[in-house]
């Protein structure tokens, strides 16, 4: 894939509306294939419950990565061809260090059906990633693309604001890929059953303090988050339909690993390429009209959308009873107050 992405890089670089296949792409490339072998040595750690070992190696590709990449910024030049330089160089390390500690064997013929029974497991998973990739990404490309004026000063307000308003949705995605291992591991199926639904009911109450917080603090977070030329006075509502996203986001992963554990990834594949042609069919209508705020609506849409059609293939073949009453009216509740904050002046006594 390394060899495959380098050979072609003009083409898609100029694809996707770079100007050339430039240095920072050849770091990001190599970044990416460093990862994908980091990711399987996680995988392993996670799986023998080396929790030590497991943050150890994830510290290192992330918080370390990113200030190595900040020193060369600093230090060296300010451009971001040095802050990927500087992640593709960690995250090698974070490769390496992964690799001491899993000791990975090699495959031998006695493994031919192991290999065979993972590939077949996992094939569906690809498109699935691919797709999950495009559901979060396309957006970018499609506001590159449809707002020509300050077409950058657009793709960057809408990336930085992405990454603040999608904490709680990476924190649910970092979650569920800790958790898997142990709902694999559960035989009694009465129990994984009850547990399957406490922990997407236990989500949802975390949900709501989290949503509400960073609608709250958006103001003052974006204000001192991004420069003036961003505007992030107008972001707040991106900020808050982003977020609202982590709802149908946790019942999606709670019904999604009924498909896992159950080795239905077919229809996972189906669920995440779906959601993501309505995103990027939603990005294309939208964005033209409404620009950024267009685009977190799209990508809300899709959320529930992916939702619907997780639960909707999960309870064929796993019952989980529904969230209380209670819970789903304090989630709505949420989600009201979230959005009615965005109409509230965020200066003066207000914002206090």
């Amino acid at each position: 894939t390394l060899a495959l992405a380098m050979a072609t890089g003009p083409y898609w670089a100029s694809a996707v509306g770079l100007d050339t296949f430039s240095p920072v792409l050849h770091y990001a490339v190599i970044w990416a294939s460093l990862s994908a072998v980091t990711f399987s040595t996680l995988a392993l750690l996670r799986s023998r419950d080396m929790l030590f070992a497991y943050g150890l190696v994830s510290l290192m590709q992330s918080v370390v990565a990113v200030a190595v990449g900040v020193v060369l910024i600093v230090f060296v030049r300010r451009t971001a061809t040095e802050f990927v330089f500087g992640e593709m160089l960690t995250q090698g390390v974070a490769m390496v260090l992964g690799l001491y500690l899993t000791r990975p064997l090699p495959i031998r013929r006695r493994h031919l059906k192991l290999v065979r029974d993972t590939l077949k497991y996992s094939g569906a998973l690809v498109p699935a990633a691919i797709a999950g990739f495009l559901l979060t990404a396309s957006d970018r490309l499609i506001i590159n693309h449809d707002l020509p004026q300050a077409m950058h000063l657009q793709v960057a307000r809408y990336g930085a604001v992405y990454n603040i308003a999608s904490v709680p949705i990476l924190l649910l995605g970092l979650l569920d890929t800790v958790w898997l291992p142990r709902f694999f591991s559960l035989a009694d199926d009465t129990m994984l059953s009850k547990l399957l639904a406490d922990s997407r009911d236990a989500l949802y109450g975390l949900l709501i303090p989290a949503v509400l917080a960073l609608s709250f603090s958006a103001p003052l977070v974006l204000s001192l988050w991004l420069q003036p030329r961003f505007h992030p006075a107008g972001l707040v509502f991106v900020v808050v339909t982003i977020s609202v996203g982590g709802f149908p986001m946790a019942g999606f992963f709670a019904a999604n690993r009924v498909l896992l554990i159950s080795g239905r990834t077919g229809p996972v594949a189906i669920c995440v390429v779906s959601s993501a042609l309505v995103n990027i069919a939603l990005n294309l209508v939208l964005v033209p009209v409404a620009g950024v705020e267009g685009s977190a609506l799209s990508t809300l849409i899709a959320y529930m959308l992916l939702h619907a059609l997780v639960v909707r293939f999960a309870r064929r073949i796993r019952h989980l009873r529904r969230p209380p009453p209670r819970r789903m009216i304090s989630c709505a509740a949420a989600v009201a107050v979230a959005f009615a904050a965005t109409a509230v002046p965020s200066h003066g006594l207000f914002a206090v």
